[in-house]
This record gives structure tokens, C-alpha cells and sequence, in this order.
């Protein structure tokens, strides 16, 4: 393998962890936080927070030398429960809803952008959120050069876009022009902690490339010295940026104006740059394009770990003949992040995919801390100060918890549901593959068959139970659904369960 040098490694990583995250998710921060002073507290603490989290990464990368990241942490700490519940929870939840996140996010900008501001309603954008997800899976199944091209325009629009906003906001400090929000500073802070939290979710998901960090610096040169001084300056410099990005939105908007605008990219580019200001919208669905790509491209790697193990059913390793491509697991998530997109909000899935997600990254620093008192003998090339570890959990316990101190949302239940669900799962899984009749008998054959059934079956489930979630949600709401929010209505417009059309196309739903 070729050997990355420290140049190359920064910009790979720095190139993973930006993603549309910064301009999606400000909008978040500031609606949480309430004040301008806050929210850049929030971009910097938890930028630093991310690099402390990184660390410990780079300590389990080199104490536990199985192939899966954080699939194999967890294993190696906890055992195969543990681990099966991972790889169900990332495969079957977690990643088809980053799907269904970038892609929104792509058909937000296309939308806001081609509507002119005229209002394009939640129809239109979700019909484009679907065919962006139809369209990139075909793309990943059937023309990886094509894929390829997607990856490379994308990172293209990411430094455009950047340089375009953070040059503005430097010109703007520069001059001295609209600096009345920077001056409020704490001002209208928000108090109440789970509108802190949630301001803390977003932030979070701009900075998620950080648990990759391990993956795309395989080929480091000398990596217990140089990975840990690559995430030491690299996070950080993110969150330095994120700050002048977020510095150069007050420059232009109010914080109202940011809580209010679908694309925040949108009302920038018009405000700072006028007619030209098109090309941001432009270069952030680009980028948005390019990150949904990437689950897609990444679609069988965790699968192929865990089918190994036993983990997951064989037909999820499955690959195409000519394309060589995980054609099960990439058609299975696409058929996820549709439902996802079609049922849920941009804010309702970010707030699922950051609950899920760093619940197993508190699990995998935890088993830092385990290793380290169940193999005390064995030799570490790099070691954290267990302090750090310690900081991480604690901080992650604290804001997977409060969103459940006062009337939880939704999107937390049915993230804890299926938490639940994996659990009981794996005991049925356990005992049948642990019998004499499985193991000398063609029973193994006919068992993985049937979880193969069975895990097409658990999709479909969990569509039913997306489904009573949002029918759930029709009831919670006391005001009619014609009088919602413009960002609450659902897919059908008159009520929340599908027309006679939809079961006709997908009649595996009934």
C-alpha cells in the first residue's frame, strides 16, 4: 500500500469531516443556542471536543488491529452482542439516513435556488430528494466512472463555495459593515438544555467526518507519531474554519433571517454577491451530491466485516457480476433513505442519525477504556491520557440523555426502539447458529437463508413502524395540518397516510 505523507493526510482528512454539514446545520445551532455568542461557543467547544474524540481513535486504531473501525472496538470490548447490534444499527438505520440528510440537502439548495424564493413546496422537494437517491444508487450499481466524477465536482463546490463565504465575511469585518448581530453577543441566549443539546446535535453533524479519520489515513506514514499530529492540527483548523463561516453568515444575516432560511447558501450568495451569488447554491449541491455518494461507495464495507463474523446475512455481501459492486446493500439503502426522505424532516433525521451514531461512538471510546484495564500487558505505539476518554463518554452520555429530561421528540423514541429491537434480535440469531443441528447439519445453509429473508423482512418493519411514527406525530400536533409550519408537512398533503398510488407502486408496504 502507498504510504501517505503528512500533506496528503491532512488534506484527506480535512477533505472528509467538511461536508454540507456547514450549510445545513447553522440554522440549528442558532435556533438552539438564541444568541450569536453561543453559537460560535458551540462551533469552537465542540471542534475541540471532536479532536479529543479523534485521539482516542487513534489509540484504538493502533491497540486493536481488526478490520471495521469501530465494529471491531466494540467487539473486541464487548463482545458479539454488542457488535451485532452495531452493525444492525448502522447498516439498517444510521447510514440510509445520512442518505436521505444529503440528499434533502441537495434538493433544498436545487429548490431554493430555482424557485427564486417563490416558496417550492415539501412535495417538490422530496420528489427531487428521491430521484437524487434513485439516481446516485444507479450511478454506484451500474457507472463507478460516472460515481468518480460526482466525487470530484463535489470537492470542486466545497473549496468554491468556502473561499467565496469566508472571503465575504472577512471583507465585511474588514469594513466594518453589518456588524450589529456580532455585537449582541451573549444576548437572548437560551437557557433550556435540551435546545442546547439539539443546537449541539447540529453542530455535531458538521464536524461527523471526524470518526472516519482512521479509514482514510490507512496508508499514514509512521502512524502512532503522525496520525495523532495530523488530527491534533487538522480538527482544530476545521473548527477555525466553520467559525469564519458562521462569522461571515452574521455578517449578511440576522439571526432570524438564518433560523428561517431553507438554504441558508441561497439567501447568502443572493445578499453578498447579487446575481453572481448562484454559483454557491450550485457548489453546495454538488457537495451534497458528493457526500450522498459516499455512503454509497462505502455501502459494503462494514457488511463485508460483519458477514464474517456472522453478524449480518450472507446476501448483504452480495456483489454485482460485472460491476463488482454491493448490489444488496446499496439497493437496501436507497429503499430506506426514500421512506426516510418521504416520511421525515431534515431536522427530525439529523437529530436520529447524531443519537444513534454517537451513542456507538461513546461506546467505542468506552472501550478504549476497557482495553485498556483488560489488556493491561499488551503494547500501545500511542497512548491518551485516560482523562480524555473519560471527558468524551461523559460529555456523550450528557447529550444522549437530555433530550429525554423533558417531552422527548419522536426521533429519540424511535432511535431508542430500535436500539431495543436489535438487542432481542440477536439472542434468536445466537442460539440457532451455536446448535449441534446448525452446525452439523445443512441447517446452516437453510438458516442463513432465512436470515436473509429476515433481513429484508426487518427493513420493511422498520418502514411499518416509520410509518406509525408519523401518524403518531399527526396526533401529538393540535392545530390542523393545513395551519403547520411550512417545514412540517409530510409527503401527502391532506394526511399523513399514503393514497391508494403509493401501495399500487409499492405494494410490499400493505
Amino acid at each position: 500500500q502507498k504510504e501517505i505523507g503528512i500533506l496528503y493526510g491532512a488534506a484527506l482528512i480535512m477533505n472528509t469531516i467538511i461536508g454540507p454539514g456547514i450549510f445545513t446545520s447553522p440554522k440549528g445551532v442558532v435556533k438552539g443556542a438564541g444568541s450569536v455568542g453561543l453559537t460560535l461557543l458551540i462551533w469552537g467547544g465542540f471542534g475541540f471536543f471532536s479532536a479529543i474524540a479523534g485521539l482516542c481513535f487513534a489509540e484504538l486504531r493502533e491497540s486493536v488491529t481488526r478490520d471495521g473501525v469501530e465494529y471491531a472496538y466494540i467487539a473486541e470490548a464487548f463482545g458479539p452482542h454488542a457488535s451485532f447490534v452495531y452493525c444492525w444499527m448502522r447498516i439498517a438505520a444510521a447510514e440510509p439516513v445520512a442518505t436521505a440528510i444529503f440528499c434533502m440537502a441537495f434538493s433544498d439548495y436545487t429548490m431554493d435556488y430555482a424557485y427564486d424564493n417563490c416558496g417550492p413546496t415539501q412535495l417538490h422537494r422530496k420528489i427531487l430528494g428521491i430521484f437524487a437517491v434513485v439516481t446516485l444508487a444507479y450511478l454506484n450499481v451500474f457507472s463507478s466512472k460516472l460515481s468518480e466524477k460526482v466525487q470530484i465536482l463535489g470537492t470542486l463546490g466545497k473549496t468554491i463555495a468556502l473561499a467565496i463565504i469566508i472571503t465575504c465575511g472577512i471583507i465585511n469585518l474588514s469594513k466594518g459593515n453589518n456588524l450589529t448581530e456580532l455585537k449582541t453577543g451573549f444576548a437572548d441566549t437560551e437557557t433550556n438544555p435540551t435546545s442546547i443539546t439539539l443546537a449541539i446535535y447540529n453542530c455535531l453533524w458538521a464536524y461527523g467526518g471526524w470518526a472516519s479519520v482512521n479509514n482514510v489515513t490507512k496508508g499514514v506514514k509512521k502512524p502512532p507519531r503522525n496520525l495523532p499530529r495530523l488530527i491534533k492540527v487538522t480538527i482544530p483548523t476545521v473548527g477555525v474554519i466553520f467559525m469564519l463561516v458562521v462569522t461571515a453568515y452574521f455578517t449578511v444575516m440576522t439571526r432570524e433571517e438564518l433560523v428561517n432560511s431553507e438554504a441558508i447558501g441561497v439567501t447568502f450568495g443572493e445578499r453578498a454577491l447579487g446575481k453572481c451569488g448562484a454559483i454557491i447554491p450550485i457548489c453546495v449541491g454538488f457537495l451534497a451530491l458528493r457526500s450522498a455518494n459516499s455512503t454509497f461507495l462505502d455501502a459494503g464495507k462494514l457488511s463485508g466485516v460483519a458477514v464474517k463474523d456472522h453478524s449480518m446475512p450472507e446476501v448483504t455481501s452480495f456483489v454485482h457480476v460485472r460491476s463488482k459492486t454491493p448490489l444488496v446493500t446499496v439497493i437496501t439503502r436507497a429503499m430506506i433513505a426514500i421512506v426516510m426522505i418521504m416520511l421525515g424532516t431534515l431536522s427530525s433525521l439529523l437529530n436520529f442519525f447524531i443519537f444513534i451514531v454517537w451513542a456507538f461512538h461513546g461506546f467505542s471510546i468506552l472501550a478504549l477504556i476497557v482495553l485498556r484495564f483488560k489488556n493491561k500487558e499488551k503494547v500501545r505505539p500511542y497512548k491518551v491520557y485516560l482523562f480524555l476518554p473519560v471527558i468524551v463518554v461523559v460529555g456523550i452520555t450528557a447529550i444522549l440523555i437530555t433530550p429525554f429530561l423533558e417531552k422527548p421528540k419522536l426521533e429519540f423514541i424511535l432511535a431508542v426502539s430500535f436500539f431495543m429491537l436489535s438487542i432481542i434480535c440477536y439472542y434468536p440469531v445466537k442460539y440457532l447458529r451455536s446448535s449441534e443441528l446448525y452446525q452439523h447439519t445443512n441447517m446452516g445453509k437453510e438458516l442463513n437463508n432465512a436470515l436473509n429473508l429476515g433481513f429484508t423482512l426487518s427493513v420493511i418493519m422498520q418502514v411499518k413502524l416509520s410509518f406509525l411514527y408519523n401518524s403518531v406525530s399527526e396526533s401529538v400536533y393540535s392545530t390542523p395540518h393545513s395551519e403547520r409550519p411550512h417545514n412540517q408537512l409530510c409527503l401527502f398533503s391532506n394526511s399523513c397516510r399514503p393514497p391508494i398510488w403509493f401501495f399500487v407502486c409499492f405494494p410490499h408496504f400493505i
